[in-house]
Order: C-alpha cells, then sequence, then structure tokens
C-alpha cells in the first residue's frame, strides 16, 4: 500500500482499522477461552480419578479424588496483549501443552491473533496438588502417551522399573535414598517397601492400576478449533475496511495560472 501524506488522493485510517479489529478479536477470544475452560473441566469431570489413599513425604495421606478439585482450579485464561503492527498479521491458531523439562510447569494453549491470549492449567494455584492433572492427560505406566514428558524425566524415574515409556509401574525400594523420590510433578513422595521393582496385588490396591490417556487439556482445545476458526473469519468480515477510507473535503484537480 502506497504511504498515506496530506496531499494523497484518498487515505486508508489503519490506527482505527487496528482498533476496530482488535475489539472484534477480543470479543471473540474471549468468548474462545470461556469455551476452552468450560471444555477441560467438563472433561476432568468426566474421569473418574483414583480414590486410593497415597503417604506423601511429611506422612500426609491423600488421594487423586481428594485433589480433583485443585486440578479443576488451576484451569485460568491469561490477559491479553495487543499486536499493533502495522501489517496486521493475523497469524494463527498455536497450540503448545507439551512441558518442555521437569519440574513441569503445566499446559498452556495460546490464542494467537492480533489479539494474544492464552489459557492455562497446573500452572497456577496449588500445585503441589493439581500437577496430578499430568497423569490423568498423558497416562501412566503402560498406558503412557509415547508423546508426553516422561522420557524427559528419566532422573526422577523409579530405578527399578526399566527405562522408557510404556513400561507398567512398579514398587520402589526404601533401600534406595531412604525411600524418598521425586514424582514427575516435582513433588516430593515416600515409601516404606522394602524390595523393588515388584508389581503385586497389594501395591497395585496402594498405588491403583496404569492410568489411561484421557487428553482432558489437549481435547478441549482440539474440540474449540473448528470453531475457533469460524469465528475469527467471521470477525475480520465484521470489520469493513472502506469505512477507514478517507477522502480530503477539497480537492486540488490543477495548478493556478498567475501572470
Amino acid at each position: 500500500m502506497p504511504k498515506s501524506t496530506i496531499r494523497s488522493l484518498i487515505k486508508f485510517d489503519l490506527v482505527g482499522y487496528c482498533k476496530a479489529l482488535k475489539k472484534e478479536m477480543q470479543y471473540v477470544t474471549n468468548k474462545l477461552k470461556r469455551t476452552m475452560i468450560e471444555n477441560a473441566r467438563a472433561n476432568l469431570s468426566a474421569i473418574p480419578f483414583k480414590r486410593n489413599k497415597v503417604r506423601m513425604f511429611g506422612d500426609t495421606v491423600t488421594s487423586d479424588a481428594e485433589r480433583k478439585s485443585a486440578v479443576v482450579s488451576s484451569i485460568i485464561n491469561k490477559g491479553f496483549t495487543y499486536d499493533a503492527s502495522s501489517n496486521v498479521d493475523l497469524g494463527m491458531l498455536a497450540e503448545s501443552i507439551n512441558a518442555k523439562r521437569p519440574p513441569f510447569k503445566g499446559f498452556t494453549v495460546s490464542f494467537d491473533t492480533i489479539v494474544k491470549s492464552s489459557v492455562t492449567a497446573l500452572a497456577g494455584g496449588n500445585y503441589e496438588d493439581s500437577h496430578i492433572g499430568l497423569y490423568y492427560e498423558y497416562g501412566t505406566g503402560k498406558n503412557a502417551d509415547p508423546f508426553g514428558p516422561y522420557n524427559l524425566a528419566l532422573k526422577y524415574w523409579n530405578p527399578s522399573r526399566p527405562q522408557g515409556y510404556a513400561q507398567p509401574i512398579v514398587s520402589r525400594t526404601r533401600l534406595i535414598d531412604n525411600g524418598v523420590w521425586t514424582d514427575i510433578g516435582g513433588n516430593i513422595r515416600k515409601t516404606s517397601a522394602l524390595i523393588g521393582g515388584r508389581r503385586s496385588e497389594n501395591f497395585l490396591k496402594y498405588v491403583g492400576e496404569d492410568l489411561p490417556a484421557h487428553h482432558w487439556f489437549r481435547e478441549a482445545f482440539s474440540k474449540l478449533r473448528p470453531e475457533a476458526v469460524n469465528l475469527y473469519k467471521a470477525a475480520i468480515r465484521r470489520v469493513d475496511p472502506f469505512k477507514f477510507i478517507k477522502m480530503p473535503s477539497k480537492l486540488v484537480l490543477g495548478k493556478k495560472w498567475v501572470k
């Protein structure tokens, strides 16, 4: 587009256009974030969290079911930032829900348009309890998702267990580090078992069966994606660029002859 000057026949109000576009984008992004949170919470509510009691470091006894509300409460939305670049690059919807390194800090989905915002889970609030959402997202043991974070957390793994994902969960031993170990969420745990590497009936009664990968956060976004694309397209169409084309009140079509 030619650079606007005071002598131009017509001018395009780019600032006004961007402001109008931002307003429409912000409205859509707000709606999508609310829907994303509702989807994720509904997915979590449908998952039967394990009720077996486990012992934490410091002799605290709890269960996944007791900590489920912490996972739900950790799903929050992040505020807006505005990309005011003159080329009005609308970008693409970006999905990033894989943690990069332990200890893991949760999931994020970004709505990356002229208005940038995101929804996060597990990263805020009571992380000590909410981190168990990782297990229900990616699965555990023999049911673990190969694209999950487990291959990045080898130093936290049970030394009695074969390295790699999709291996059944087995017992740890108190003969290593006095039974103290760190789970994939970065929390300190403790075992009183003498022999490691076992998968006995009593052990399974204590820890529960390996979890399937529910993808409660990933699927909340995947379900939203088609609607998001259509809503953003509709938002762009609602901003008529012709309303921002301006003409000067007076036009000089030639120079006056001077004697």
